[in-house]
């Protein structure tokens, strides 16, 4: 009995508001948040479901909720992490710094550290489906093979995030080397066939592409999976989440106004549980906050009824 009346409760305390993070929460979610006061260079999700973290020159695995499971690799002295990306078929995880460029995989139990390749001001990382490397360092895009990097987009500005869908085709958004410069950039695709094309000599450039957004604030970060292309802005006050789905843009969340000025840039999702993780930098501190949806007001109110019947006769 006492089981079940702790099960009823649960189900009320899940449909009361959540408290302030530095997320909005939108309808049907609800927020998690770890906070870290090192400097975070990027995460991922491993297969496991636990964050991968570059916190300045450690690399740890936690749980959603925080936990220190383990120490992954960990750099001689302090470094600016720009990335990290969970090769989950691969059995291993790639990250890097721009203090020095060096972009080094190592298996996520620790094992085989390996120096990948150096390039300097890298800023993102993504595998197609083939499990090639691409990084994106400056405004251009290289992939990483073993005669060294290989460009294959050419853009302007500053550096943008980069993404593979299930196709192949690579994701692009350019940025602007002038910080808080408001509208003028674009989110760009190229086929798969176009990325192939381009090994070797050829340099693709945005002309080549097709822009599924223009005119748009800069994004920080994407997230690709099977519900569309998530992305980052922290241009405009507040930072936005936005998707990209069926040849529209929506905004999914924003920052909390009431925690400050807030830096929205890596962002994962998680298909399996639906939820949506983002790295949120304020001046005091950095969170990876997590929206999780959460079954609908009616779903709980009915789940609460059904435990309380079954307390009742219990009880008799």
């Amino acid at each position: 009995m006492k089981n079940l009346l702790i099960a009823a409760l649960l189900v009320v305390a899940l449909a009361a508001p959540a408290g302030a993070g530095h997320l909005v929460a939108p309808p049907g979610y609800g927020l998690s948040e770890v906070s870290f006061t090192g400097f975070v260079g990027g995460f991922d999700i491993a297969p496991n479901g636990d964050f991968i973290v570059l916190e300045d020159q450690a690399l740890n695995e936690i749980t959603p909720g925080g936990s220190f499971v383990r120490n992954v690799y960990t750099f001689e002295s302090f470094v600016y992490g720009s990335f990290v990306r969970v090769d989950a078929a691969g059995g291993k995880v790639f990250f890097a710094e721009s203090s020095n460029g060096w972009i080094r995989s190592v298996g996520l139990d620790g094992s085989s550290p390996t120096d990948v390749a150096r390039v300097p001001l890298n800023y993102d990382f993504a595998l197609n489906g083939l499990g090639q490397p691409f990084v994106v360092a400056g405004p251009a895009t290289y992939l990483l093979g073993a005669a060294g990097p290989d460009q294959i987009v050419s853009a302007s500005g500053a550096s943008g995030p980069l993404g593979f869908d299930a196709d192949g085709n690579l994701y692009y958004g350019t940025a602007s080397s002038v910080w808080g410069e408001i509208g003028g950039q674009a989110i760009v695709r190229w086929a798969a066939a176009q990325v192939a094309g381009a090994v070797g000599p050829t340099v693709l450039t945005v002309a080549d592409g097709v822009k599924l957004l223009d005119d748009i604030d800069g994004p920080s970060g994407f997230a690709l999976d099977p519900s569309g292309l998530y992305f980052t802005s922290s241009v405009q006050y507040p930072g936005q989440v936005m998707r990209y789905a069926g040849g529209a843009a929506g905004v999914v969340t924003t920052a909390d106004p009431s925690a400050g000025y807030s830096w929205l840039t890596t962002i994962r999702t998680n298909p399996a549980t639906g939820a949506i993780s983002v790295l949120v930098g304020t001046f005091s501190e950095t969170t990876i906050s997590t929206l999780t949806p959460v079954p609908e007001p009616g779903s709980l109110a009915v789940l609460a009824l059904g435990l309380g019947a079954a307390l009742l006769r219990r009880r008799r």
